[in-house]
C-alpha cells in the first residue's frame, strides 16, 4: 500500500483528503505544518508528499528546500498545494525540486491521477537507476524519459504559458540538454511536439461534440483561435468544423 503524506493546515480540507485517500486504498497520514511534517519523516518514508504553500511555523516551501537536500527524502515525489500561482512561482518551485504544482480548487480525481504518474514515474526512475548497473540500455532510457514527457503534457498540455523551460525543470534537465534529447528522439524541437500534442487533444474533444472551435482552442492551450483553426488544418488537412458532428 502507498503511503501518502498531506502537509495542511486547514483542518476540514486536510481529514477530508486524508479520507479521500484512505478510500483509494492510500495509506495516507496529515499533518498541519512543515514542522510536523520532519517529525512524521524520521519515523516513515512516505511515497509521496502533498503539501500546502502557506503555512504556520514552516511553509511548504521551506518544507520543500529540506526534504530536497536530505539524501533519504530528496526522490520522494513533492507535490505544491496552492491557491495562486505565477509562472515565475512556478518555476521558482520546480527550481527547488517540486514535481507539481496543485492550484486550489483542485478536482480530486485529477489530483489521483497527478499522484498515481508521480508514483510511477518514481518507479520507473528507480528502475532507470538499477540499469545503470549493467551495461546502458539506451531503448529503456529513451521510453522511459518520452513517457515521463507525455504524463508531464497529459497534465499540463492545456497550460498557455507551458514550455521547454518548463517541461526540462520538471524532468530535471538542462532547458539546452531537454532540447537534444527530445530532438534526438522525436526529431522535432519542443515547440512543435507540444503544438501536435495539444492538436491531438483537440481532435478528440471536437469529435466529442461538446464544444465549439473556439472552446475547444483555448481548453488545449492556444490563446488565440484562428492560430489553431491555422496549425489545426496544416496538421489534419482539415478544418477544425469538419470534426464536429
Amino acid at each position: 500500500m502507498k503511503k501518502i503524506l498531506i502537509v495542511e493546515d486547514e483542518v476540514l480540507l486536510r481529514e477530508t483528503l486524508v479520507d479521500l485517500f484512505d478510500e483509494e486504498s492510500y495509506q495516507a497520514a496529515g499533518v498541519s505544518n512543515g514542522r510536523e511534517a520532519l517529525t512524521y519523516l524520521k519515523g516513515t518514508t512516505p511515497d509521496i508528499i502533498v503539501s500546502d504553500i502557506a503555512m504556520p511555523e514552516m511553509d511548504g516551501i521551506e518544507l520543500l528546500k529540506i526534504a530536497k537536500s536530505e539524501p533519504r527524502w530528496q526522490k520522494i515525489p513533492f507535490f505544491l498545494l496552492t491557491a495562486k500561482v505565477s509562472l515565475e512561482e512556478k518555476l521558482q518551485g520546480l527550481e527547488v525540486g517540486a514535481d507539481d504544482y496543485v492550484t486550489k480548487p483542485f478536482d480530486i480525481n485529477e489530483l489521483l491521477l497527478r499522484i498515481h504518474n508521480a508514483i510511477r514515474l518514481s518507479e520507473r526512475r528507480a528502475e532507470a537507476q538499477s540499469e545503470a548497473s549493467h551495461p546502458a540500455d539506451l531503448k529503456m532510457t529513451d521510453s522511459f524519459f518520452l513517457d515521463a514527457l507525455n504524463n508531464f503534457l497529459s497534465l499540463h498540455f492545456f497550460e498557455p504559458d507551458l514550455n521547454s523551460e518548463v517541461a526540462a525543470k520538471h524532468l530535471r534537465l538542462t532547458p539546452s540538454g531537454f532540447q537534444k534529447k527530445i530532438k534526438r528522439l522525436v526529431q522535432k524541437p519542443f515547440g512543435q511536439y507540444l503544438r501536435e500534442f495539444r492538436l491531438e487533444q483537440a481532435r478528440e474533444l471536437l469529435l466529442s461534440n461538446t464544444m465549439n472551435v473556439k472552446e475547444v482552442a483555448h481548453r488545449v492551450g492556444f490563446r488565440r483561435p484562428d492560430y489553431f483553426s491555422r496549425a489545426f488544418r496544416q496538421y489534419f488537412e482539415k478544418s477544425p468544423s469538419e470534426f464536429l458532428h
